[in-house]
């Protein structure tokens, strides 16, 4: 190898290499502003920047990272030890670790690791305390009380890769170590065992996509190329990684030399079918001779001096190939970045495509298809409840006039049964009368108030409630709520109205009657005697009335039928005669008055009616407003996110143009710095 690779200036050399043969900025940057510009969701925008930044970082890392995968017993450990010619990591076949280890260059052997559900990284040796007593061993003691923490760097990493009670909790492991073969910027990535728990081929694949620019893959010669070992690496790894991978057969100092080109040979053809490639790189290696001798202990024979001796060529090689295979690893990365983003970005679009056709279904499946013939139904409902309600109103106060008739005409007739005298029977007329007939009229008026609007209100109310819980339910299926004020009761009739609009029927038709009692007076000496007679003076009164038009009343010619009657029959009867006709008049006004009464009970219950049939019908078509209103502003919702979404997928087309052309020069950059990459050449 070239010896300027372990100083900076071959290093800056590498990354000079790397960005001609890859013009990874370019395609770096062009990754940046395509997700700047068609990722609207911004943690999804934070977590693809981050993969961006992490292939940059990657970039200027001039390491070379070499992940070692195998089976638990492919001699992973051993293999890792003779790198670092130290006797470190256990050899147990027992799976343990699920966490990837990193190995890197230090000044001084240390560790750095975490743990599931512990944030803290803790560093060993740290400060001036050791063993139990440092912040990893009162952990590790937490963890397994029973074990005792050593106070050597190595016990405790033995600790944390091989101990059952221990190593399945590390969640993250780095070791630090001075090792010659790791300063010129080797990186070992000791991965779990294929064949062991769940979840490794995750961890495996996660190396490779992110980290490692060349994979050691241990097979070993005792048991060469197992089926589940190929089917874990077709699992966890691309087509791209796979030609990243050099596989070592270990363990070879265990094989007869006569023995070695057919197993090699029958190595290279089963992967080779395996897993799908042309010329697999295939290497034979025995790693325990090598920590033999860096341990001081001695060799097994020659055959192990062999292997011995043989390492530090297969290594030598092994660097060559990570040195130009990292260009193709950063390659890979930066492709699939491409095609992530490029997948990413189309799945964003079509989710937001679907979401938005199903929220246009949904919308048109919410919203009210017919909303004339939905209004025409809640008009005819809201009808059919206040037209129940005028009808129940009607039966409340329909019977109240009649009723109030029967009673004021029994008053009076009593207040003119007790009337002697004209004088007396004016009296009832022009007063008590009055007063009996406006005494009740309040009361009624407050009864018939309260009936009506009771009804009517109440019919009001269901007949709302049910507008409302129609709207609700359509407005539930739009995702909103629509709140309309209510209206206030209306005030329909009083009693005072009742006993003014009485008053007015009654003198209309008593005035005459009064006038003509009021002209009544008995003949000097006559005895005031119910069977008095009276009617001289009635015919005197009439006869200046009728023939002359002279006298006070000369201007009421014909007073009017009760006027007539009663003085007609007042020339030829006595004081019983004129009560009586007065009465039979009285029945009548009462019944004038109680007539225009109940037309004013009628009308109430028809005003009313009228004024909660506009207030309900308002209610709707107030509903129906917001409604329509709602609807459309989630149609402009719709269609202002449609062209978002539009101008979106002409960035995203225009991106995907420029990812297949730069998709196509990335691979043809592979296939160019994969043969470049090829052990002889």
């Amino acid at each position: 190898m070239v010896d300027s690779r372990g100083t900076a200036g071959g290093r800056s050399e590498r990354r000079d290499v790397v960005e001609a043969l890859t013009e990874t900025s370019d395609h770096l940057d062009f990754a940046l502003a395509m997700v700047r510009r068609t990722v609207g969701d911004q943690e999804r925008l934070a977590q693809l920047t981050a993969r961006i930044r992490e292939i940059e970082v990657r970039l200027r890392d001039d390491r070379y990272y070499l992940a070692v995968i195998g089976e638990f017993s492919a001699g992973k450990s051993t293999f890792i030890n003779a790198l670092l010619a130290e006797d470190l990591l256990p050899t147990s076949a027992l799976p343990t670790t699920g966490a990837a280890t990193r190995i890197t260059h230090g000044d001084e052997f240390a560790v750095e690791v975490r743990f599931s559900g512990d944030g803290i990284r803790y560093v060993y040796p740290s400060g001036r305390y050791t063993g139990a007593a440092s912040p990893l061993g009162r952990m590790l003691g937490h963890l397994a009380p029973d074990v005792p923490v050593p106070e050597d760097t190595a016990g405790v990493l033995r600790l944390l890769t091989a101990h059952e009670a221990i190593a399945p909790h590390v969640l993250s492991l780095e070791v630090r170590h001075p090792a010659a073969a790791l300063r010129d910027g080797l990186v070992i990535i000791d991965t779990p065992g294929t064949n062991a728990r769940a979840g490794h081929t995750d961890i495996t694949r996660a190396v490779m996509r992110d980290i490692a620019d060349v994979a050691a893959v241990l097979t070993a010669s005792t048991s060469p190329s197992p089926v589940s070992l190929t089917e874990f690496l077709t699992d966890a790894l691309d087509p791209g990684q796979i030609r990243r991978c050099i596989i070592l057969v270990t363990k070879m100092d265990h094989i007869d030399e006569t023995e070695r080109e057919d197993l090699l040979a029958h190595v290279r053809q089963r992967f080779a079918r395996m897993l799908g490639v042309t010329d697999p790189v295939v290497e034979p290696v025995a790693a325990e001779p090598v920590v033999r001798l860096a341990t001081g202990r001695p060799l097994r024979g020659p055959e192990q001096a062999h292997w011995a001796e043989e390492f530090p060529r297969t290594l030598a090689r092994l660097r060559d190939l990570m040195q130009r295979q990292r260009i193709v690893a950063v390659s890979d990365h930066l492709l699939r970045l491409l095609e992530d983003l490029l997948d990413e970005l189309g799945r964003e679009v079509t989710l937001a495509q679907h979401r938005l056709d199903a929220e246009e279904a949904e919308l048109n499946g919410a919203r009210i298809a017919d909303m004339a013939g939905f209004v025409r139904a809640q008009h005819g409902e809201t009808a059919r409840l206040l037209g129940a309600g005028a009808q129940r109103a009607e039966q409340a106060v329909g019977g109240m006039a009649p009723q109030w008739w029967r009673y004021t005409r029994a008053e009076i007739d009593r207040e003119l049964d007790g009337a002697s005298t004209p004088d007396e029977l004016r009296a009832v007329i022009g007063t008590r009368a009055p007063e009996l007939i406006r005494q009740g009229l309040p009361r009624i008026g407050d009864i018939v108030q309260q009936a009506v609007t009771s009804a009517l209100s109440a019919a009001t109310d269901t007949a709302k409630s049910a507008v409302d819980a129609a709207f609700e339910a359509a407005y539930e299926k739009l995702g909103g709520v629509a709140e309309l004020p209510r209206q206030d009761r209306l005030t329909v009739l009083t009693g005072h109205q009742l006993a003014d609009a009485a008053m007015q029927t009654y003198e209309n038709s008593v005035t005459g009657v009064t006038q003509q009692i009021r002209a009544v007076r008995l003949e000097p000496g006559a005895a005031k005697t119910p069977g008095a007679r009276i009617g001289g003076a009635l015919d005197q009164w009439f006869g200046n009335g009728r023939n002359g038009e002279t006298g006070p009343h000369s201007g009421r010619a014909g007073f009017g039928g009760f006027m007539a009657k009663v003085a007609d029959s007042l020339a030829s009867t006595d004081m019983t005669a004129l009560r009586n006709h007065a009465r039979g008049e009285m029945h009548q006004t009462l019944r004038t008055v109680a007539d225009g009464l109940s037309q004013q009970i009628d009308e109430a219950v028809r005003t009313a009616t009228t004024h909660y049939s506009l207030d309900v019908s308002q209610h709707v078509d107030r509903y129906r407003a917001t409604y329509e209103a709602t609807v459309a502003e989630l149609v402009a919702e719709h269609h202002r996110r449609e062209d978002i979404l539009a101008a979106r997928r002409s960035l995203l087309h225009d991106a995907d143009r420029q990812t297949e052309r730069r998709r196509a020069t990335v691979n043809s950059q592979r296939e160019r710095l994969t043969r470049r990459g090829e052990f002889g050449t």
